[in-house]
């Protein structure tokens, strides 16, 4: 995912060379088939080549895995306590902004 967040869509090939020719190309084409099929990526052909490309932005990817934990944590107001009481000042401050515009816009 890193490899098409950081330069767009790509073959096979372009995201072994963006991993620095370590691994085989049937492993990396295994790993984005399965990225397909989970939805995480879209496949758009382009002449003889397959090129991969994200189905969504790395901040969208990350909110969706914390919706994921808070939905198998049981306890949803209990994960939510326990993760602000870990964050540092300044990602308190960061949700608090996030709430106030979501505060603001849900108003309108």
């Amino acid at each position: 995912m890193d490899a098409l967040w950081e330069n767009g869509p790509a073959s096979v090939r372009d995201v072994i060379a963006q991993l620095g020719d370590e691994h085989a190309y049937s492993t990396i084409a295994t790993v984005l088939t399965h990225l397909d099929g989970k939805e995480l990526v879209s496949k758009r052909n382009s002449g003889r080549n397959v090129h991969y490309l994200a189905n969504m932005n790395r901040q969208e990817h990350c909110a969706r895995l914390m919706e994921a934990a808070l939905s198998s944590g049981g306890d949803r107001a209990a994960a939510i306590e326990c993760f602000v009481s870990h964050m540092t000042d300044d990602d308190a401050e960061l949700v608090r902004a996030a709430l106030d515009r979501r505060l603001r816009h849900s108003g309108s």
